[in-house]
């Protein structure tokens, strides 16, 4: 008997590894993209079942996934894996999601999610500002002019994500709102604490009390003065608290190895060890993918997100190379970010094919990329019209004179003439009003207003007594109880 309970666990282990380790390296030895990218898409599948809504934190350099819960009294979503609750609220609308799943991203600096294209807009902007390319001018009839806006790549790049911090209008960081949540509770303290109707009964009691028990007292025999001290103090504390070949050997192998640890506990324990060994394994192994997709949303917090970053680390390593591709729609994909060969995309130092089948080149040097389950990983974002038409601005169509290098806009805005720089065919032009529409009011004042709110809806009341107040009343109804009941008793004539 024990011997079966032994090789049911083995079986129960095996079952794991079969999860865990068959799958993404039996596509690794095929060899095949698109098994790579099966098995991939499978495992952050799991991944994100697991987690229900997950954030990608960012913080020099550091990246981590973390579970997210939406907190209706702050309007954000709210985490607690650095200790006090920390919120990222949706200011850009580029929350979205990954497998169906909610998944952002987001640093440990602003209280708003942000984006791959949030991330590459934040940093041509910046470089923008420093290297003076956004100023004032003049133009060749002398009129005032601001050079207006900055050039984006058509073509996709690999970016920092901790540069979208550059352009929110405000900096506002996660703990903001908690913060002032506890400072106007803080203020609060002496507007709710007022006297309750068990404080009032404390007081009348502590009173009557008193006195009876001196008067019995008295009555009995005057009590010295350390005996009244006592009895009043005792009151007190008491009221205070070839790919088919090789994909056909891959699959034969993985039969084989399944067989293996049934055939040595049939050989070694009977036939009946065998078959614990072989159901158990395979029990594990169907039972533990099915049980997260049909009870996923059950799984705790604490359970789930541990879960999550384990699929995704096998996810990882099956591409062994992986970017967040942000596609036009605002939906996340991880792909397997490879090497782009000489011949093609001479421009581009590496490519991935979208779940569309559709070849995606990026711009990028490994130094662009963050290590994050055991693998390097990237995050870019394909432009196309449909993401970058509200941000940019098309200078065939301005009516607008050519001065040199720039486009003179018609119109003035605020008294200067807009004077926009000229984009190649491969370069969108970014205007800075189109940029401030989107990012105005990101990481400004909600997080404040929202933890203020919520503090006064729980401890905002018209001010009471205080407790320093409520036992300087309670002390002077022991004494004055005490003092009743020793007249009363004859201790005191």
């Amino acid at each position: 008997m024990i011997a079966l309970l032994v090789w049911a666990l083995v079986g129960v282990l095996f079952g794991i590894v079969l999860i865990a380790v068959l799958p993404w390296v039996g596509a690794k030895l095929i060899g095949d993209t698109d098994q790579i990218e099966a098995v991939s898409d499978w495992y952050v599948d799991l991944a994100q079942t697991c987690a229900r809504r997950s954030c990608l934190i960012i913080r020099d350099g550091d990246f981590k996934l973390i579970g997210k819960r939406y907190d209706p009294d702050h309007k954000a979503d709210k985490d607690t894996a650095t200790g006090d609750p920390r919120h990222h609220r949706d200011s850009l609308d580029v929350l979205n999601r990954i497998k169906d799943k909610v998944f952002g991203f987001g640093l440990t600096s602003r209280d708003t999610y942000i984006s791959p294209l949030a991330a590459e807009l934040g940093e041509l902007a910046k470089e923008a500002h420093d290297s003076n390319d956004i100023r004032p001018t003049t133009t060749k009839d002398g009129q005032r002019g601001m050079i207006d806006g900055f050039t984006v790549p058509k073509q996709s790049q690999l970016v920092d994500l901790d540069a979208a911090k550059h352009i929110t209008t405000g900096d506002a960081d996660p703990e903001t709102g908690y913060e002032a949540y506890e400072k106007t509770k803080i203020s609060q303290e002496r507007f709710h604490e007022k006297v309750s109707f068990g404080q009032l009964v404390v007081l009348v009691g502590a009173t009557l009390a008193t006195m009876a028990l001196a008067w019995l007292l008295a009555s009995r025999d005057a009590p010295s003065a350390d005996t009244t001290v006592s009895t009043s103090l005792m009151f007190l504390a008491a009221s205070v608290g070839n790919k088919t070949t090789k994909k056909a050997g891959i699959i034969a192998a993985g039969i084989a190895s399944l067989l293996v640890l049934p055939l040595i506990a049939l050989l070694s324990h009977g036939l009946l060890a065998g078959i614990v060994v072989l159901v158990t394994s395979l029990g594990v192994a169907v039972a533990v993918p099915v049980g997260i997709k049909l009870f996923g949303p059950s799984i705790p917090m604490a359970l789930g997100v541990p879960m999550a970053r384990g699929f995704w680390t096998l996810a990882q390593l099956t591409v062994g190379r992986g970017v967040l591709v942000e596609r036009d729609s605002g939906h996340i994909e991880h792909r397997q970010l490879r090497e782009t060969p000489d011949e093609a995309f001479h421009n581009a130092n590496y490519e991935c094919v979208l779940s569309d089948g559709k070849l995606l080149p990026v711009d990028g040097t490994q130094g662009d990329l963050f290590r994050f389950g055991w693998a390097d990983m990237g995050a870019t974002v394909e432009k196309t019209e449909q993401n970058m038409g509200s941000l940019t601005k098309d200078l065939s169509v301005d009516g607008a004179k050519t001065d040199g290098g720039y486009v003179v806009g018609e119109g003035t805005r605020q008294g200067y003439k807009p004077i926009h720089p000229v984009p190649a065919d491969a370069e969108y032009l970014v205007t800075l009003p189109r940029l401030w529409t989107w990012c105005r009011g990101s990481s400004e004042s909600e997080a404040v207003r929202q933890g203020r709110n919520k503090a006064l809806t729980e401890e905002g009341g018209a001010q009471q007594i205080s407790m320093v107040v409520f036992t300087g009343a309670m002390l002077a109804c022991i004494t004055l109880g005490g003092l009743f009941g020793l007249v009363a008793g004859g201790a005191i004539l």
